[in-house]
C-alpha cells in the first residue's frame, strides 16, 4: 500500500469513526457535514473528495461496518460452499461479536435509517446468491427482485427482533428461524434449502 492509499484509508476511517460516535449521540437528520468533519478532524474539501454527500458517507459506513461479513458472503458467492444458501448464522454471529456498536447505533433513533441502508446494500449482495440456486432455464414463480426483497426483509426483521429481545437465541437458532420463515418460497427454486 502506497502513501496515497494509506492517506485515503486513514481519512475514510476517521469519517466512519466520527459517524459512529455521532450516531450514538443524536439523530442522523441533525448531524451535519460540519459535525462530521469537526469530529474526524479533516477539511470540508477532503470530505467531499471522498463522499459526494452525507448520505454517501452513511451508506459506506454501513458497508464498512459489515465488511468482514460481506467478505464471507462474497466468498460464498464465488465458491457456493456445499450448496449452502445464505450464511445467516455467520451474519448473526458477526452482529453478536459487535454487540456494543450494533446496539448503540441500530437500536437508537437512527436504527430505522441504518437498517434501510443495510437492507439496500444487502439486497444487492444477496441477489447473486439467490440466482445461483435457480436451476438453469427455470423462472421462479415470484420475480427475482421481489423474492430477494422478501428474503432480505425477513432477515432484517429478525435482526431487529433479536436485538430488541436481548439476543436470547444463538446465531444458529436464528438461522433456523430464518429458514423456517422463508422455506415455503425458497424450496420452490432449490431443493437443497434446509427445511427447519
Amino acid at each position: 500500500m502506497n502513501a496515497s492509499d494509506r492517506r485515503v484509508g486513514k481519512t475514510r476511517k476517521a469519517v466512519f469513526s466520527a459517524l459512529n460516535s455521532l450516531l450514538c449521540e443524536k439523530k442522523y437528520a441533525n448531524i451535519t457535514v460540519q459535525d462530521i468533519i469537526d469530529r474526524a478532524d479533516i477539511g470540508r474539501a477532503t470530505f467531499y473528495a471522498h463522499f459526494p454527500a452525507k448520505d454517501d458517507a452513511l451508506y459506506e459506513y454501513v458497508e464498512n461496518f459489515f465488511e468482514s461479513f460481506n467478505k464471507q458472503l462474497d466468498e460464498h458467492v464465488n465458491q457456493n460452499e456445499g450448496g449452502r444458501f445464505l450464511p445467516i448464522a455467520a451474519l448473526f454471529a458477526h452482529i453478536q461479536e459487535n454487540e456494543k456498536t450494533i446496539s448503540g447505533n441500530f437500536l437508537s433513533d437512527n436504527g430505522t435509517l441504518l437498517f434501510e441502508k443495510f437492507k439496500k446494500y444487502w439486497i444487492a449482495k444477496a441477489r447473486p446468491v439467490i440466482e445461483l440456486h435457480i436451476p438453469a432455464g427455470q423462472q421462479p414463480r415470484i420475480p427475482i427482485e421481489m423474492l430477494t426483497n422478501h428474503v432480505i426483509s425477513t432477515a432484517i426483521e429478525l435482526i431487529q427482533f433479536w436485538l430488541q429481545d436481548g439476543m436470547r437465541y444463538t446465531p444458529e437458532e436464528m438461522e433456523q428461524f430464518f429458514f423456517a420463515l422463508v422455506y415455503p418460497l425458497l424450496s420452490e427454486i432449490d431443493t437443497n434449502i434446509p427445511d427447519h
